[in-house]
Parts: C-alpha cells; sequence; structure tokens
C-alpha cells in the first residue's frame, strides 16, 4: 500500500511542474486519433486523390447509385481504383440521436461532450481521445472499451461497472484502482 501512495505522489509532483499544454501532449498522444479539414468538413479521410469527394449529408451520399459498368479490356484492381476515386465519402459519421457538441468525433448516438473520439454513445459524457465507449459513462480520456455505467476512467482499456480507474485493463465491477490487470 506504501508503494502505490508514493507512487501517487510521485506523479502529483511531477504534474504540478508540467503545464497543461505538455500534460494534454503526453496523454493524448498515445493513441492518435486523425482528423482532417477537406472543403470547409471535419472528416477522418486524409487529403489525397484517392478520396477528393466529401459529401455534406447522409442523403447525399445515398443518392449517388453504387453501380459501375464492368470492362473486359480493364483490370479488376484498376476499375476498383476508379471506383473508389469516383465514390464520394461520409464526413465524421453522427446519428441524429440526441447528440450534443460532439462534432469533431466519429460514429456518435446519444453522447454529450464528446471530442475526437470513434464509437461513442447511449449515454456517454465528457469522453476525450477515446474508443467503444457507451452505456451511461461519463468523464473518459484516452481510453479503449469503456461501458456500463464507468466513471472517471483515465488511460485505460476494456473497464465495465467501475469507477476511478486509471492506467489499468480488463476490470469488471472495481472501483479506485492504480496500474491493475484483470481486476473483478
Amino acid at each position: 500500500m506504501f508503494d502505490l501512495i508514493h507512487r501517487q505522489q510521485k506523479i502529483q509532483e511531477k504534474r504540478k511542474q508540467t503545464s497543461f499544454r505538455d500534460f494534454v501532449v503526453e496523454i493524448a498522444s498515445r493513441m492518435p486519433m486523425q482528423v482532417y479539414r477537406q472543403n470547409g468538413i471535419i472528416t477522418r479521410f486524409p487529403p489525397t486523390e484517392r478520396s477528393p469527394l466529401l459529401c455534406k449529408n447522409l442523403e447525399e451520399f445515398f443518392d449517388i447509385p453504387f453501380e459501375q459498368e464492368y470492362r473486359d479490356d480493364v483490370s479488376f484492381s484498376e476499375q476498383l481504383a476508379s471506383f473508389y476515386k469516383k465514390r464520394p465519402h461520409i464526413p465524421l459519421f453522427s446519428y441524429p440521436i440526441g447528440n450534443e457538441n460532439s462534432d469533431f468525433s466519429d460514429a456518435v448516438f446519444g453522447a454529450k461532450n464528446a471530442y475526437l473520439s470513434f464509437s461513442v454513445g447511449a449515454g456517454a459524457e465528457n469522453v476525450l481521445y477515446s474508443s467503444m465507449v457507451y452505456n451511461n459513462v461519463r468523464n473518459v480520456f484516452s481510453s479503449v472499451q469503456i461501458e456500463n455505467a464507468c466513471d472517471n476512467v483515465f488511460q485505460s482499456l476494456s473497464v465495465q461497472k467501475s469507477m476511478n480507474i486509471f492506467y489499468c485493463k480488463y476490470i469488471v465491477n472495481s472501483n479506485n484502482l492504480w496500474f491493475c490487470d484483470n481486476m473483478i
């Protein structure tokens, strides 16, 4: 127990000396999510010659026919590449189900305050730099697969029904954990 308290104090001292900007860069850069600005739209697709077109909404995306005439004189790969170049890509996908302040996240449904995160929804709130976060979770930062009523999760993986979890992985129904693995 003394080692954990000593380690917590050490981290607190280091964080007092670190500026907030350096703290965010250090923590958030471990699991990068890249989004790009193209034609005034925020999207996950980089600006290349492969994906020149972006749709402003889903109706525009589904109005374009998905067929292309097959030609025997051109290889299949070349035809697939030309089809891919012609098809527009949707920008960051957001379901129209109660999202609030989640413009820079992808595959969001029913979330509040999600930023640069993927697959967030169903009651998620205050989610930053995370992926697969859903079912009534709050205050999640730089984590993956957080679900089922979690609260205050930081830099963790696969956490369920837990709160105050920091730098942990594979946690179920636990509270106040630091640097732990496989806890139930």
